[in-house]
C-alpha cells in the first residue's frame, strides 16, 4: 500500500473533488528535479486506466501540450500550447 503521507495527499484531493471513490489512485510516482532539470517531451500511454494528475508543490512551471513540441535548447522546448501550473495546483 501507499505510505500513509500520501494517503494523507489523495484523502485532501478527494475532499477537494480531484478523485472520487472509483478514481482515487492506489499508486503513486514522485519526481524531484532540480534547477534547470525538465522531463522531456513525452506521450503519457493510452492504456492508463485510470486519470491522473500533476501536483505541483515547490516551484511554478508551465506544461506543454502539442503533438509538435519544438527543441529550443538544451532543456528548452516550445509548443503551441502552455499552461501555467502555479504552486501548490493540481492538474
Amino acid at each position: 500500500g501507499l505510505p500513509p503521507m500520501l494517503k494523507d495527499v489523495i484523502d485532501w484531493l478527494v475532499v477537494r473533488g480531484i478523485f472520487d471513490g472509483h478514481t482515487r489512485p492506489n499508486s503513486c510516482i514522485i519526481n524531484f528535479y532540480d534547477v534547470d532539470d525538465c522531463i522531456p517531451p513525452h506521450i503519457d500511454h493510452h492504456d492508463f486506466a485510470c486519470p491522473f494528475v500533476t501536483l505541483s508543490l515547490r516551484s511554478s512551471q508551465p506544461i506543454l501540450f502539442s503533438r509538435d513540441i519544438r527543441i529550443r535548447g538544451d532543456g528548452e522546448f516550445d509548443a503551441p500550447f502552455r499552461l501555467p501550473l502555479p504552486t501548490e495546483s493540481v492538474l
